[in-house]
């Protein structure tokens, strides 16, 4: 059977933190490290599929099609694309988009069919889990370099893939996106945009706190950095104020509650003690800034109700948002079956806007119902592995601790990465999705291959 070397399942989810910097630019994408991770990848099983003779193996196939599906939309797509009277500019778009689009879901495939060693997935999730510290530090002296001017306050985006997202450029450079407030401004680090690094700190938070709730082996064995890990996860999901963020959060917080039957009671004082570092970061900042960012979420928060009424606060994203699924929807009522063409909502005469904020409606709207069959699909079956998964973990504890601890992750990470797939845009057109989904995929296979092995 075709098998992935480790140190490429590492480097493949360390080198998904870095896609804001290109190795080199096809046609208008950034070919940024990541992608060349994934070739890497992708190479290997080839090689080994076509001159060594190993072979790729599903154990569901249900999963392989559904996703498989998303494909066959994307292609069937063409057929709405041609049926509005496209132009040369949207029919390049679609092959791009689909070339890409293909691309990125290979990875799910070579996941779920080639073997994957659980303790290269396990070191992967470690690695990300010990770089987060860097991560994080460098997002809180980002904010003070900002206010100060000191160095390294603002990073180039040099991918230039970027340029299509609304990204601003200043002196013939594109910079990372931050909203001030008076002298507050969201936290960055080494991503594009404040939401981009608020999603990374929920998969960190997620890493650290399940294994401790589900009580499997953690990735992370000494508890002194795990708790450094996890607080400073939580600070700087603090600094980049997300909505975005605030919400997985909560996801994750009813999960515990819902799922897990975690006893409030007996979690008390690390609650209180987030509570306090939360207040205490809050406090520090507004001595420097003259800002509460806790005053702020509740004026962002009061403000998503009151936008018509002329409440909230300058910059909120949920109106805008709110406006672009309006506008998949219409593009959907245009071509409903075949959707109006893989990458065309730009391009789709009377369109307002260069996306969906939300992928549910991003596949409605440019694969239509064959397409959004597929994706419910995919995440139905997803959720149902995961919480199989999840049923397991008791007894994998004992005959292996790691394949538990994965096990122990993928349920909330589906039901996670679905509620992400309602609210941001086009998640399943990017490599980030597919790498975090595939955790779930790896997962699945290295359980269905253990539990194999009680039947020989």
């Amino acid at each position: 059977m075709i098998k992935i070397p480790s140190a490429l399942i590492v480097l493949l989810f360390i080198s998904e933190i870095l896609q804001i910097f290109q190795i080199f630019a096809i046609a208008g994408y950034g070919f940024a490290l990541v992608d060349l991770i994934i070739l890497l990848i992708f190479t290997s099983a080839f090689y080994q599929f076509v001159f060594q003779k190993k072979k790729f193996a599903l154990p569901d196939k249900k999963v392989f099609w559904s996703i498989a599906g998303l494909l066959f939309a994307s292609i069937f797509s063409l057929i709405g694309l041609l049926s509005w009277g496209a132009g040369s500019d949207a029919i390049i778009q679609y092959f791009k988009t689909f070339a890409h689009f293909t691309f990125v879901v290979s990875i799910a495939f070579v996941a779920l069919s080639t073997d994957i060693s659980i303790e290269s997935l396990y070191s992967a999730i470690k690695s990300l889990l010990i770089i987060s510290i860097f991560v994080n530090i460098y997002a809180i002296y980002q904010l003070f370099a900002r206010m100060f001017g000191l160095p390294g306050g603002y990073l180039e985006i040099t991918n230039v893939g970027f340029l299509n997202r609304d990204y601003g450029t200043e002196v013939g450079e594109m910079k990372q996106i931050v909203l001030t407030f008076e002298n507050f401004y969201r936290a960055t680090s080494i991503y594009s945009e404040p939401s981009s690094l608020a999603l990374f700190n929920v998969w960190i938070i997620l890493f650290v706190l399940i294994p401790s709730f589900a009580k499997t082996k953690k990735f992370i064995q000494n508890e002194k950095w795990n708790i450094f890990i996890g607080i400073l996860a939580i600070i700087t999901l603090f600094l980049t104020f997300s909505m975005t963020g605030l919400a997985m959060i909560s996801a994750i917080v009813i999960f515990l509650i819902i799922v897990a039957k975690i006893q409030i009671k007996k979690y008390l004082i690390p609650v209180l003690m987030g509570a306090i570092v939360l207040t205490a970061t809050d406090f520090i900042l507004k001595d420097f800034t003259k800002v509460s960012i806790l005053e702020l979420f509740a004026s962002r928060i009061e403000g998503i109700f009151t936008q018509n009424k002329g409440g909230g606060i300058s910059g909120e994203s949920a109106p805008q948002r709110i406006k672009t699924m309006k506008n998949g929807w219409m593009l959907f009522t245009k071509s409903p079956i075949f959707g109006i063409g893989s990458g065309n909502t730009y391009h789709f005469p009377g369109s307002q806007a260069r996306f969906a904020d939300s992928s549910f409606f991003h596949v409605l709207s440019e694969m239509g119902m064959i397409g959004i069959t597929f994706f419910f699909l995919m995440f139905l079956l997803a959720f149902q592995i995961g919480k199989q998964m999840w049923q397991m973990i008791e007894k994998m504890k004992i005959r292996n601790p790691k394949l538990a601890t994965l096990q122990a992750v993928s349920y909330p990470l589906i039901i996670l990465i679905i509620f992400q797939a309602m609210i941001l845009a086009n998640l399943i057109g990017i490599a980030s999705f597919w790498i975090y989904f595939s955790i779930i995929l790896i997962t699945y296979r290295n359980t269905v291959k253990e539990l194999e092995s009680d039947t020989l």
